[in-house]
């Protein structure tokens, strides 16, 4: 009925098969360059054919999301090429998930730095800003929207013990060993405000300090598992909680002056206050 209709019309079928044929040659050619038909929603061809557009028009089609169909013929045409009927977003992260579970395999754990790149080179995007963005936007996902595609995603992440708060983690551990070795320099926890510290650190060490005196205790005391810890680590290390910060930046004030054999200028009614 639909095609006696468009017949009564005038609808110039040659043009509209010559249109099909023109993409699934570009398609073709796609496959030839990248081994794949994993084509990008914007992927244009050379000569400015919306590629990536026509795929997704095709998918939609077989789902019957369109009033419009797509004939056995033209999808067996299209799966001898190697189409791919699934979303390509989909695919990147299973994918990603396969390269970090060989992560895994040969390192024993998750814990991927950001700047690691990964061994294939035919992945969508580098193994460490995968695993950052898995941290830092599943689960945000998944409480806005509630889908059971984040839900699968999340336990298969735990199924191969993924480390949700890492990174944050690592930044506090490399903190923490930098306090240590100030203790080892100087035989004391009084950080000058004012004291960076090594150039690798995620902040000053001084601010750091200050920040882990005014926050561990209130969070470990509300019962905050994480800051419990954390407080245990530091006392077993011999830091002081209570920190008189104006006397130690007095005492680091006086030891430069020592250093420097009263090259600085004071009166004796200063070295007072």
């Amino acid at each position: 009925m639909r095609f006696k209709r468009l017949d009564a019309l005038g609808f110039n079928w040659d043009r509209h098969w010559e249109r099909w044929n023109e993409m699934v040659e570009h398609l073709r050619i796609y496959e030839e360059r990248h081994g794949d038909c994993k084509v990008p929603d914007a992927y244009q061809t050379e000569n400015g054919k919306n590629l990536g557009s026509w795929v997704i028009t095709v998918r939609g089609l077989r789902r019957g999301t369109t009033d419009a169909e797509i004939s056995p013929h033209r999808i067996a045409e299209l799966d001898a090429i190697g189409f791919v009927w699934e979303n390509v977003l989909h695919l990147h992260w299973d994918q990603m998930y396969e390269e970090l579970r060989r992560y895994r395999e040969t390192h024993g754990h998750c814990r991927v730095p950001p700047s690691y790149q990964g061994d294939g080179q035919n992945q969508p995007r580098h193994l460490g800003q995968w695993v950052a963005f898995q941290r830092q936007c599943l689960e945000q996902k998944l409480e806005k929207t509630g889908d059971q595609m984040y839900v699968d995603r999340r336990e298969r992440l735990n199924a191969i013990g993924f480390e949700w708060s890492f990174a944050l983690e690592e930044n506090w551990n490399n903190m923490f060993q930098a306090l240590q070795q100030y203790k080892e320099k100087h035989g004391d926890f009084r950080v000058p405000y004012t004291y960076e510290g090594p150039q690798n650190l995620p902040r000053k060490l001084g601010p750091w300090v200050y920040d882990q005196t005014k926050k561990i205790p209130v969070k470990a005391k509300e019962g905050t598992q994480l800051f419990a810890e954390r407080k245990r680590c530091m006392e077993k290390i011999g830091f002081c909680w209570e920190r008189d910060v104006a006397q130690e930046s007095w005492m680091s004030m006086f030891e430069r002056l020592k250093k420097c054999n009263g090259c600085l200028l004071y009166t004796s009614d200063a070295a007072d206050e």
